[in-house]
This record gives C-alpha cells, structure tokens and sequence, in this order.
C-alpha cells in the first residue's frame, strides 16, 4: 500500500461530527490554510442550509469527493474532513497525487440532523434504530439525478443533487468518490471500471483493520459481481431491468426515482466512480463460506415471507391512524414511500429467487446469517422510523388514537429488537477503523487512475 503512513497516523474518533461541527471545523479550516483552501457556498438544502464546497490543489486531474449522501452514513464526513486536513499538511502527498480536490463533508444536512441523535452513542443497534431516518428514494440526493429511460422518467433534483450536478458538469472530474457506508455487515465495493490491482488493495486494507469482507447476499439481486465483495457500479437502467423481468408492473412506477452520480456522470465524462461500503455493526458470521444445511433459494424465500408478514402486520397499525396525520415531512414521505414501494420489490425478488440457478445450491453460512439476522436488522430501522414518525405526529396533534398506535408500534418494535440481538453476536467496529478502511481504498484508487 502507497499511504501507509498516512493511515497509521490516523487519530482516534469515538463520535461523529455533527452538521454544525463539521460547517465550523470547515471554517476553521479556511482560516488556517487561506492560501491553500478555498471554501464555495454551492448551493442550500431543502430547509435552507448552505452547501460548503472546499476546494483543495491545482492538480491536472479533478476528484470529487462527497459525503452523506444518505443521510445515515456519516463514516465519509469523519474521511472528507480528515483527508482535507491532511491535504493542506502534507505538499508531498498533494504533489504526488496530482489532483485539484472538490469535497463536500456532507451533501445532505436536513437529513443528516435527523440522525444526530445517535451520533455521540451509544452505538448499540437499538440507539441505532430509534434515531435512524432515510429518505424516500426520490428524496435521496444520491438517487435524484435526472434520468430518461423507457418508462421511467424523473427530472426533480433536490437543490442538493443541483450542486453535485453542477460540479459535475464544470469540472468533468477524473474521480467520483461518493462516500457511502452501510449499517451491518462486512465490507464491500462499487466500482465502475473492472480494475483487479485496485482489489488486491482492498483487500489488503480490510486485513490491516480486521475487517470481513461481506460474503453473503449481495446487496441487490441484480450486482455484477466482478470479484469477493467488488461489484460493478450499478445504475438506476439495472434496477429497471430486473423489476421488468421479474414483475407484471411498469417498473418506472415502482421505483419513482432518479439516477446516481455515476449514471449522471456519463453525459460529460467518465470518472473512475468508487463506493466502498462499510458496516458499524459486524458479527463473525459475515465472511463465513462453509457451507450451511439450508438451500440458498429456501433462505431466500423464508426471509421474503417473513419481511412480508412483519410489513403487513406493521402497515395494519400504522393505517388505524394514518387518517389523523395530517401534517407533512419527510419522515412520513420515507415511511409511506416504503410501505407503498415494498410489496412490488418483495415480489421481484421472489421471482428471481425461484428460477435463479444460482439459488439451486446450498447457501454458504454468510449467505444464510444475510438472510436470518442481517435483513431483519434492516427491518428494525424501518420500525424505528414508524416509532419517530407516530411520536412527530402527537406532538403536531396530540390525540388518544396516537397514543395507542405508539404502544401497539413499540411492542412490534421491542419484540423485533430482541429477536434480532438474539440472532446476532456483534461487535461495534472502532470508528478509525472505518475511516482509515474508507480513505485508504479511495487514496488507492485514485493513485491508479
């Protein structure tokens, strides 16, 4: 690895930097390194926040960085913050690297506030749960990038994705790091261009943290796998595609979103465009290829049902009272699109697992836990949102039927919570540990272009 020092000289974190912080530590960078940094209002959020854009070198190749893109995934703020620092500190590393720096230390703050309440800790899946928020899909800033295919037609960028949009169409950047992390799991990665020497790396990368490779599910049926844990970048024509061979329904109905930075991308250029997902939660469980008792296709199908039957036992509540909100935001917008989106996607997936050959096998012991504690981890996070959403309507409106929807919502929440820590034995990952895996896969990449 080219950046070992620099990854060993990484500092410890035990928290993440809230919106505000990272606005000031931003500030308190430009003040310091006025002639090396250049800080750019590019753009304001939904609910008025500036955009800061730091610009950082004069190199010949252009990178952008940018993080937050779901609001939940703060790991890539804690990497553009620290990779700023080091940039200003170190003219031998920006020399070598040759390349003009345009971060973005979190692109979405509404949605990133709505997650600060388990920021500081204590990092448990349940604190995880009760203050976790993703948007609905067309309120992604990462899936709201205009996009014309078939019958799939979106052209409403968030105010947000107008910034990524229109850095992407000044700077034609050679680089597109979108600093995504996920929640529980192992590590893996998007790529878009098949590149076997930068997988080598990673690899080396997850070694020198301890981290697993995440061996199971893919994360969409439809990933190209191009090596363990690397797949090829998807995009939105993909997810077309596989709902149109495995649904009855237009799939632009279904899926009500925009493309990705990569998919927007290849209008005016083609960047390298690199993803490197990481967990917070793990459980040995992940990176396990022995093989399991179970056929791949039977773990499949048992966890679609279940999913079926906790959505549908869920919605039956949240409907009793559905009628007494009256209020909107995107908490409700997120809950309502996932109850709305869930039962189509549910069926395409049932329909690729059942004339999927590569079902046909025994799953391996990670292909298994994805389906039996990982997924039903995910499920919690969408509970939680229902717990958040129910509790911001009584505030609004505080009425008996919210109080006993609130009950009979925390009693599925609870008893959902304890059945997945009893399937599970997890470890928090230290936050370093997750910074350092990030930033250096990036470093890495980009040193290949």
């Amino acid at each position: 690895m080219q950046f070992e020092k620099i990854l060993d000289a990484l500092p410890e974190w035990d928290h993440f930097y809230t919106v505000d912080e990272l606005d000031q530590r931003t500030m308190t960078l430009a003040e310091k390194y006025p002639t090396k940094v250049t800080v750019t209002v590019e753009g304001q959020s939904r609910n008025g926040h500036p955009i800061h854009v730091i610009k950082i070198g004069e190199g010949k190749r252009t990178g952008l960085f940018y993080a937050c893109p779901h609001p939940n995934e703060p790991i890539g703020s804690l990497v553009a913050d620290h990779l700023a620092e080091i940039l200003c500190q170190d003219d031998e590393l920006l020399n070598n690297l040759d390349m003009t720096f345009y971060l973005i230390k979190c692109v979405d703050p509404d949605g990133t506030k709505m997650n600060e309440g388990w920021f500081k800790g204590p990092f448990t899946v349940e604190n995880y749960a009760r203050n976790f928020f993703r948007p609905a899909s067309f309120e992604q800033v990462e899936w709201s990038f205009p996009v014309d295919y078939k019958t799939l037609h979106f052209d409403s960028p968030l105010p947000e994705t107008k910034v990524l949009m229109k850095l992407i169409e000044d700077l034609h950047p050679d680089f597109i790091y979108s600093l995504h992390n996920a929640g529980f799991g192992g590590v893996y990665a998007y790529i878009s261009k098949d590149l076997p020497a930068w997988y080598d790396t990673l690899y080396a990368l997850a070694k020198k943290y301890d981290l697993p490779l995440s061996l199971g599910e893919p994360e969409m049926p439809y990933a190209i796998k191009l090596a363990d844990a690397v797949y090829k970048f998807p995009s939105i024509k993909d997810a077309y595609e596989f709902l149109a061979e495995n649904t009855d329904k237009d799939p632009g109905q279904i899926i009500r979103a925009g493309s990705s930075s990569y998919g927007y991308s290849q209008q005016f250029c083609n960047p390298l465009t690199l993803v490197c997902e990481l967990p917070y939660f793990y459980d040995a469980r992940v990176d396990n290829l022995s093989s399991s008792d179970v056929i791949r296709r039977d773990a499949v199908m048992a966890r679609l049902e279940r999913t079926e039957k906790l959505f549908a036992s869920l919605k039956t509540e949240y409907d009793v009272v559905a009628e007494h909100i009256t209020h909107t935001s995107s908490l409700r917008t997120a809950v309502e699109h996932y109850f709305e989106t869930m039962p189509d996607n549910l069926q395409a997936e049932k329909s690729y697992a059942a004339k999927s050959p590569d079902m046909e096998k025994m799953a391996t012991v990670a292909e298994l836990f994805d389906n039996e504690a990982v997924n039903p981890f995910y499920h919690l996070l969408l509970l939680g949102m229902v717990l958040r959403l129910l509790d911001e309507a009584r505030a609004k409106d505080p009425r008996p039927e919210f109080d006993a929807a609130i009950d009979a919502a925390e009693s599925i929440f609870k008893a959902h919570h304890e059945a997945v820590v009893a399937n599970l034995d997890y470890s928090v990952i230290p936050i370093r540990k997750l910074v350092g895996m990030q930033l250096g896969a990036g470093l890495e990449a980009l040193a290949m272009i």
